[in-house]
């Protein structure tokens, strides 16, 4: 657990008590801070209390004494207690405020983006870890910002960053911004899509030093930041594509990862060899993770022995069993219609989607192109009738309610079926909260199921 500094005798908010805002509180306690926290579960706060938390009803607080709110990342700005805060001018940040004003010293990567985060920043981390880097990983994924190790000014913290954490971020501690893509997330929180955009490029504002960007230029509003950077001269930009050919950039041209920082279109390594980062939005992640590492002094031989070895996380496109030439793919990560088709992208045909849950507001978007791949999809949770109605007449579908169900159908459908290889996907295109705790749960429900199906052709 990292001690922070800086809020020593001074009086602290938490609202939040899971597994940021409960690491928080002990760091701050730690650090000699006066911490007063809360959670609208009873739960929360008994577990908090066990922890030897200080749990305070919020409401009976003199906000004009508090130092900083901090809010948990899930909780929004408009929570009557975050309100109250903010009209007596205390500020609202997160863990990751407190990380960045404790370690200074240290080097820091941020990586943000719609998709694919969580794969680049684990590939990063493990890159350089390699090479024997001293490396901490964290943020919106892994361990709780403070709850990493205290690193001086050789050691690096590879973060991923959510939209709802950039925006109660103030202090400038970032050497290398990553920006993968932007595409509709997370609508209902920021408003409409230029607020998400707008706390997505907060992310360069919180950058010292050399200022490094590496900035994919594939999706128009991602282009658009790139070229506002362009006319900042503090920012030493690096542009990466898979689409095309870039000026000064990296890209990936069919499968073959190209260095053109210097503008002499240099091969790095056919990226259609690494089965396990498939399909192009895996290239786009191992193309921003190949520009920060080369930023942090690796050699390509380095940098490719490092991917040679790199497993990808779990519930990302991951192979769970083959059972007679079908594949089973567990890709739960994938909470939008614009991660299902990156998943869909994979596999040319002969897939047998599962897919639901609670659905985010752009529903099934931009996959009607990848219907023709799909030979039945396998429908669950909240989301069964809006997206039944969507596949109606495009692509055959069963309702079946539960996840149970669903992995039952697609296994006697997909091991019928006389074609292979087949595949039975799940790639639920929403969020999980409908009827699990999150999407690694989900995941991890999925894996179990397949555990337990028949790992033979019985099926006459």
């Amino acid at each position: 657990m990292i001690k922070v500094k800086g809020f020593e005798h001074q009086k602290v908010a938490i609202l939040g008590l899971g597994r940021t805002g409960n690491s928080a509180a002990l760091a701050l306690t730690a650090g000699n801070a006066h911490v007063f926290a809360w959670d609208d579960n009873s739960l929360s706060r008994k577990d908090a209390e066990d922890q030897g938390i200080s749990v305070v009803d919020l409401a009976t607080l003199h906000w004009d004494q508090i130092s900083a709110l901090l809010l948990s990342p899930g909780i929004a700005a408009s929570h009557p207690y975050a309100v109250l805060a903010n009209k007596a001018g205390v500020p609202i940040i997160c863990d990751i405020e407190l990380l960045a004003q404790t370690q200074l010293e240290a080097n820091f990567i941020g990586i943000t983006g719609t998709n694919g985060k969580s794969t680049t920043t684990w590939l990063i981390a493990h890159l350089l870890r390699t090479v024997k880097r001293q490396i901490e990983v964290g943020g919106n994924i892994g361990k709780a910002a403070l709850n990493l190790n205290s690193l001086g000014k050789d050691g690096t913290y590879v973060l991923e960053l959510s939209s709802y954490q950039l925006e109660r971020i103030f202090t400038p501690f970032l050497k290398t911004s990553l920006l993968l893509n932007i595409t509709p997330d997370h609508l209902e929180r920021h408003g409409d899509m230029a607020g998400y955009v707008k706390a997505k490029q907060r992310i360069f504002s919180l950058q010292k030093g050399p200022k490094n960007v590496i900035i994919s230029i594939d999706d128009e509003e991602c282009l658009n930041l790139y070229r506002v950077l362009l006319n900042e001269e503090s920012y030493a930009i690096i542009p990466f594509s898979v689409k095309a050919r870039v000026p000064k950039g990296i890209y990936v041209l069919n499968g073959m990862l190209m260095d053109n920082r210097e503008n002499t279109d240099e091969e790095v390594l056919d990226l259609k060899t690494f089965h396990n980062l498939p399909g192009d939005h895996n290239w786009q992640n191992i193309a921003a993770a190949y520009a920060a590492v080369m930023l942090e002094g690796l050699s390509k031989d380095q940098f490719i022995e490092g991917l040679r070895t790199f497993k990808n996380l779990p519930h990302r496109l991951e192979e769970v069993t083959v059972i007679d030439d079908v594949h089973f793919i567990n890709d739960s990560k994938a909470t939008n219609s614009d991660a299902a088709a990156k998943a869909l992208s994979c596999y040319e045909k002969n897939i047998f989607w599962i897919l639901g849950g609670r659905a985010k507001d752009n529903g099934l978007n931009g996959l009607d192109q990848y219907f023709s791949r799909i030979k039945k999809a396998f429908l669950v949770g909240e989301a069964e009738e809006r997206f039944s109605k969507i596949l109606e007449g495009k692509v055959s579908y069963l309702q079946c309610h539960e996840l149970s169900r669903a992995v039952q159908e697609a296994y006697y459908e997909a091991i019928s079926y006389a074609e292979r290889p087949a595949y039975v996907l799940l790639s639920p295109a929403c969020a999980s909260w409908d009827q699990f705790k999150d999407f690694e749960h989900r995941g991890e429900v999925f894996k179990e199921l397949v555990s337990k199906l028949p790992q033979e052709r019985k099926i006459s």
